[in-house]
């Protein structure tokens, strides 16, 4: 069953302040590596960075959200975030488990992704040695956060047991100094 529990979050309260920050500061730390090593010249290479969405989600054993991206609303650019709260003990467990049984050829191979996410990097299909990895898979762990583009499809599998897994995903616009200036015009 795909996610039913998804509540929009209040980025100006007080006790969203601080974690707001550290996100914001991890955004920019991102876009200013990014700008680094692009081998592109961005017209505008200095940023400014606002809130655009921001809601947690509650998933219950069997729940699952499907291959998606990211939008935002005010900015050409974007970063999304997610940050786990609570994770289900049978996820690491099945992890773990799965390690063992795929040792001995008897692992299928969703088990080793319960309840993980999986960036999925290049959805093109093709037979070439050199063509990019297509996934990199992450098991959650409390206190754990990712920051990645908005573009990035991702997916989040269901997993079993009886524990909900908790997070929180926040949207960032990335603005240039020309949208920056329309946006507060």
């Amino acid at each position: 069953m795909c996610i039913r529990d998804r509540s929009n979050l209040d980025v100006e309260n007080p006790l969203m302040k601080p974690y707001i920050e550290q996100l914001k500061q991890s955004c920019m730390d991102y876009v200013n590596i990014h700008n680094q090593l692009s081998m592109e010249h961005t017209s505008s290479p200095e940023r400014h960075i606002e809130v655009d969405t921001c809601w947690s989600v509650k998933m219950n054993p069997g729940d699952f959200n499907p291959h998606h991206l990211h939008q935002t609303h005010a900015s050409y650019s974007g970063i999304a975030t997610v940050f786990y709260v609570k994770v289900p003990d049978w996820i690491h467990t099945n992890l773990y488990d799965s390690i063992k049984k795929t040792e001995k050829e008897e692992n299928p191979i969703y088990e080793k992704k319960d309840g993980c996410l999986d960036f999925l990097w290049n959805n093109q299909q093709s037979l070439d040695d050199f063509r990019a990895r297509d996934n990199t898979t992450v098991v959650p762990r409390v206190g754990d956060y990712y920051v990645f583009p908005k573009w990035l499809y991702h997916t989040v599998y269901p997993f079993r047991g009886t524990e909900q897994r908790w997070s929180v995903q926040t949207n960032f616009n990335i603005f240039t100094n020309e949208e920056w200036e329309r946006y507060n015009a």
